[in-house]
């Protein structure tokens, strides 16, 4: 700067003695010395911003911003612990002539292999990254992403407890994504069951609202099912039979999910299964409003009541069981019941009287016994009325396919079927952030409805024009009907 005539040598000297003799300064913090330097520049107007970055761009290296980010993000990592880690690096015969970047990425690496960050914790860093405490939890990776959202394992500071943190960023919020998101918190606030994820904490954070939760160590059906391949009867019945208690709390309590889809219900490598993302739902509780009165749901799980938008406010808890049909179909067929055209198209297949037949499941599920389709086919009545009409229902139409104990069949399946990696990190792009900033038998019982194929129903199948946006954290999909 001073080679440059930007600024006069005794300018520079002052405004670097006054940073040095400030409180909290250290020595051998040069990078915090340049910063705070720069900026009493800038303050007293000596030194414009795009010029004091310009400054920060030429004179910082990636290691050196790696070991800002470092010191600065409350993870525990000092000046010492970097210097032994950049020493080590350095030894290395194949480093001596790499450039800072690589040796940034050297030394972030073996930060890891000590134990002393996380993939997702050194990945964050090297992009120069600081904040990786929400409250007393700190963040240690992610583990799901959506359209206003996303999800991070976490780690109580005090307590050292795995957690699951939902978290909706400020720069994202929109009015009906929080409300969604605060009506999701009362929702799980709620209830308490087994088969639903539980609510621990809530809060707001700088810049990000916040909800945790049980953490849960497996995938999501819709993974699990990619990644396993299509499920036999017995564990289709197993992990649908658990949801399907949930469902039924739920609905116990006046609530109905609105969005019961494969994404929203997670296989826990214990063979346990939880109900997730509340934020669709519609309570019935005497003298509470419901939260989106309008048509909600996702396109290939959404019962036809939902697209209708005569009842799209008011729909029941029939509605739950379509789409958890939908999600039953899925897992022994690998597809959604409608998996062609576009969202239009799948909409007025979801209207149209005349249900997917037993025939059509059969071939699909190949694997799968008439009776198990035939359960399939009676939760997937167009009419309401016509369906299975609790979750009990659909549970003891199941019960011949049920082993003794059902979590263990869970386990069991998964623990013989390739093996998995729930904990696969995921790239952010820039928008990622928490800084404040930046802002997926041998006796069979018929089901419901078993006679005739349905070919008709009371309900009349407009042809709707459908208009999708995304809506909440998971890849929930809220659907406007216009008649």
């Amino acid at each position: 700067m001073i080679d440059s005539g930007s600024i006069e040598k005794s300018v520079l000297n002052a405004a670097e003695s006054s940073v040095r003799t400030s409180p909290g300064m250290t020595a051998a913090d040069e990078i915090g010395i340049i910063r705070a330097t720069l900026n009493v520049l800038v303050t007293k107007g000596h030194l414009g911003e795009a010029d004091a970055a310009n400054v920060i761009g030429s004179t910082l290296t990636q290691l050196d911003l790696f070991r800002e980010a470092s010191l600065a993000s409350g993870l525990g990592l000092t000046s010492q612990v970097l210097n032994d880690a950049e020493n080590a690096v350095r030894l290395l015969p194949d480093n001596k002539s790499v450039d800072e970047a690589a040796i940034a990425k050297a030394v972030a690496d073996r930060l890891v292999e000590q134990g002393l960050l996380t993939p997702f914790q050194a990945a964050q860093l090297l992009m120069g990254r600081k904040k990786f405490q929400l409250g007393h939890y700190r963040i240690l990776s992610q583990i799901g992403k959506g359209g206003m959202g996303l999800v991070f394992l976490a780690e109580h500071e005090l307590m050292g407890r795995k957690v699951a943190i939902k978290v909706l960023p400020r720069k994202k919020v929109t009015e009906q994504s929080e409300e969604a998101f605060r009506h999701e918190i009362r929702m799980l606030g709620r209830l308490d069951h087994e088969n639903l994820v539980r609510a621990i904490d809530a809060g707001f954070d700088g810049n990000v609202f916040y909800m945790v939760t049980e953490f849960i160590d497996g995938l999501d059906l819709n993974r699990l099912v990619k990644q396993y391949g299509r499920l036999t009867d017995d564990v289709a019945a197993s992990i649908i039979s658990q949801a399907a208690r949930a469902l039924g709390h739920a609905h116990e309590n006046k609530i109905v999910h609105r969005d019961v889809k494969p994404g929203n219900i997670f296989v826990g490598f214990d063979g346990c299964v939880k109900l997730l993302d509340l934020g669709l739902a519609r309570s019935e509780a005497d003298g509470e409003a419901s939260s989106f009165s309008g048509v909600v749901g996702t396109i290939d799980y959404i019962a036809p009541e939902q697209l209708d938008k005569n009842s799209a406010g008011s729909v029941g808890s029939a509605a739950d069981v379509y789409s958890l049909g939908c999600t039953l179909y899925y897992t022994v067929t690998g597809n959604p019941p409608y998996p062609g055209g576009d969202r239009g198209h799948k909409a007025r297949a979801h209207l149209d009287p005349k249900p997917i037949s037993k025939r059509e499941i059969q071939k699909n599920a190949k694997h799968s016994s008439t009776g198990f389709c035939d359960v399939i086919y009676g939760m997937l009545l167009k009419e309401p009325s016509d369906r299975y009409q609790s979750m009990d229902e659909v549970i003891d139409s199941l019960g011949n396919w049920l082993p003794q104990n059902p979590q263990q069949a869970v386990m069991n399946w998964m623990s013989s079927s390739p093996e998995a990696n729930p904990h696969d990190e995921w790239v952010l792009s820039g928008d990622d952030l928490l800084e404040d900033g930046n802002e997926n038998i041998a006796l069979e019982q018929p089901g419901r409805g078993l006679g005739q194929d349905q070919s008709q129903s009371s309900m009349q199948a407009e042809v709707l024009q459908v208009a999708v946006r995304s809506i909440i954290v998971g890849v929930g999909v809220s659907v406007l009907v216009a008649g």
